[in-house]
């Protein structure tokens, strides 16, 4: 190759040496015993093992785990479904006692929309004869 330089060896005196040219082979050769490749496969080689053992004890757990975790959702569904039975029947029991606080109030209005002026006119009855306590009105409301 031209513009390259020779590469000369040294050869011991009374010997003839001739020059080389380093082929690309060789210059690969030279790059690749550089790089020290038997380190990082090394590291390579540890992180393997390391990952095969991490996934042997894995494997070992992973079905306990797995009956664990089947065993806690099935609970889980158990306890769901009791408080929505539950919630189902304190909301029907909600709603009968609303109803009657309801009929309550209306037959309350009607009572004292029917009787109210008799019964303002007894209790005014009874104010006259008792003796009052002092600070009271004769129609004071609690």
């Amino acid at each position: 190759m031209p513009g390259t330089t020779a590469l000369l060896v040294g050869a011991p005196d009374g010997i003839l040496e001739i020059p080389t040219i380093p082929s690309d082979l060789q210059q690969l050769k030279d790059q690749f015993a550089a790089m020290n490749l038997p380190d990082p496969a090394d590291k390579t080689r540890a992180a393997l093992m390391s990952m095969q053992h991490v996934l042997a004890e894995l494997g070992d757990r992973i079905g306990p785990l797995a009956d664990s975790l089947d065993q806690t959702a099935g609970s889980a569904r158990t306890t769901l479904e009791a408080t929505t039975a539950a919630v189902h029947e304190i909301q029907a029991d909600a709603t009968t006692t609303l109803k009657n606080i309801d009929r309550l109030a209306i037959a309350s209005r009607q009572q004292m929309a029917t009787n109210g002026k008799d019964l303002d006119a007894l209790l005014s009855r009874q104010g006259e004869r008792r003796p009052r306590p002092t600070g009271c009105s004769p129609r004071s409301t609690i």
